[in-house]
Order: structure tokens, then sequence, then C-alpha cells
């Protein structure tokens, strides 16, 4: 990474650092997805620790929450290519070399799909219980401000069976 860029990059999460400092913490979900992240997560964590000494333990779990959600999404993100890559570049009877932490191993194309969905799956898990506890933790951090809860926050989609419901009732 060129030197220019790194500096951008530590500029940015400065201005993040003061936002978070000024109780801006319903914003920060957006405003790390406007970031273009060059490092691993765990990196912009430890950087974030050691420049938010101010914040509360219930602001530092929300953080924790949020760099939980980004790292898992990358993953989610490198899955989804390594997926596409084999749907498109290599048919189904020939091996394909999969890294596992440090080493790489030779399997069939049709177990690794097998195994990249799989993790595809929990990782779509691991990220929704996150985002749901992140909800009640900003509820709390406004709560803490002496703030009124944000309205429409806590709202959820129709599930397919209410849905069916409600155009029957429609209809009928």
């Amino acid at each position: 990474m060129h030197k220019k860029a790194t500096e951008i990059w530590y500029a940015r999460m400065f201005m993040f650092v003061l936002m978070c400092e000024v109780q801006f913490f319903h914003h920060v979900f957006v405003v790390l997805c406007s970031l273009a992240l060059p490092f691993s997560c765990s990196v912009c964590f430890l950087f974030f620790l050691s420049h938010v000494q101010s914040a509360g333990s219930v602001q530092l779990t929300l953080l924790i929450s949020l760099f939980q959600i980004l790292d898992l999404n990358i993953k989610r993100n490198t899955n989804r290519e390594a997926l596409n890559a084999l749907k498109t570049a290599v048919c189904d009877s020939e091996k394909v070399q999969v890294c596992f932490g440090n080493m790489f191993i030779k399997l069939p194309t049709s177990k690794t799909k097998e195994i990249l969905k799989r993790d595809q799956e929990q990782l779509d898990m691991q990220i929704n219980d996150l985002r749901k506890g992140l909800k009640a933790k900003v509820n709390h951090v406004y709560e803490m401000q002496g703030k009124p809860e944000l309205r429409g926050y806590n709202l959820c989609p129709l599930t397919s069976d209410e849905v069916m419901a409600i155009n029957s009732i429609l209809k009928g």
C-alpha cells in the first residue's frame, strides 16, 4: 500500500473517532461502510481501541459488534467470490486447491462448493445475530444519553405467511 493512501486512511479513521466521541453512534455503520478498509478489521479495531479512550463500555461493545460485522462481511464476500469463480471457471469433475488457514488442500469441486455454502450460511446467521444485538446496544446508548428511543428502528419485515394472509384478506 502506498504511503499516501495509508495516511488518507488514518485521517478517515481519526475523523471517525472524533465523530464517535461527539456521540454520533447511530451513524457509525454508515460511516464504516463508506470507508475503504485497506487492512484487516482486527488491525482497525486495535487502532480504535488505542484512540477511543473516553468512550464508555457500551460504546466499545457497539464498536466491537460493528467491527465483527465488517469482518464477517469481508469473509462472506470472499466466499461469494470463490463460489462464483467455481461456477464459471471449473467443471465439477476437476479438483481445486483450497486454502484452509495456512495450508492448501486439493478437494473435489463439489465438496468445495458444499463447504463454501455451509460457511456462507454460518456467516449469514452470525451477521444477523450481531445486527439484532446491535439495535439493542444503540437503544441502550440512547437511553444512557437521555435521548428518546429511535422510532421505527425495531421494525421487522413481514414473513411470507403474513403477506399471503394480508393478500387473502384484501382479495376476499
